[in-house]
């Protein structure tokens, strides 16, 4: 944005404002054996939609130029379950 007001392409710095956000991910393990384990992890349990803070915010407000000009929004629920098995 300081080199859009340097060049002309806007008349004064704007600021962005990310939303906040919560997640919530769980984990569970279950060893029925000594030799077999499952583990179940959940992560953003609630499909959460967000933009992370890291990540580029939203400059479409800003007008024309900067329309398409906005981070990708996170990804959704992820569910792993995985399986082991020792010998």
């Amino acid at each position: 944005m300081h080199r859009s007001l340097e060049l002309g392409w806007v008349d004064k710095l704007g600021s962005i404002d990310k939303e906040g956000y919560n997640l919530v991910d769980v984990y569970a393990r279950y060893e029925p054996t000594e030799q077999l384990r499952f583990d179940l992890s959940i992560q953003n349990l609630f499909n959460e939609t967000y933009r992370s803070h890291g990540s580029v915010g939203d400059f479409s407000k800003f007008g024309k130029g900067y329309e398409t000009l906005k981070g990708m929004y996170e990804p959704g629920r992820d569910i792993r379950l995985s399986v082991s098995y020792q010998f």
